[in-house]
């Protein structure tokens, strides 16, 4: 079963942090029974092309992977936002600095 079919039936989905720059810990994880990934960068050391990798390592395994960001960079969003990451969450943000960052990623204007 699939992450958005446990969802959606309301079973208890499991998912872990990744802040190893090696994926073969992104490997691993869908194999030990993991639903989802994590990326928290405000807590690690991550380069966007590590990131980038562990996020096509994770889809070869159709597992889904989300990314948590203190970052409102529109040039970092927008990186993350066309590597496809599946959901963002911003940390100890003003609202308004995240919803300007959003609309200039969705709207293509670099600010």
């Amino acid at each position: 079963m699939n992450f958005k079919e446990k969802v959606s039936s309301g079973q208890l989905i499991c998912g872990t942090h990744i802040h190893l720059s090696d994926t073969c810990v992104t490997e691993i994880a869908p194999a030990l029974g993991y639903d989802f990934l994590w990326v928290n960068m405000e807590h690690t050391t991550l380069s966007c092309e590590q990131v980038h990798m562990h996020l096509l390592v994770a889809r070869s395994a159709g597992t889904p992977v989300g990314i948590s960001t203190v970052s409102t960079a529109s040039d970092v969003l927008r990186r993350y936002h066309e590597m496809g990451i599946n959901n963002m969450t911003f940390i100890m943000l003003k609202i308004s600095a995240v919803h300007c960052a959003v609309m200039s990623i969705l709207s293509g204007v670099t600010r």
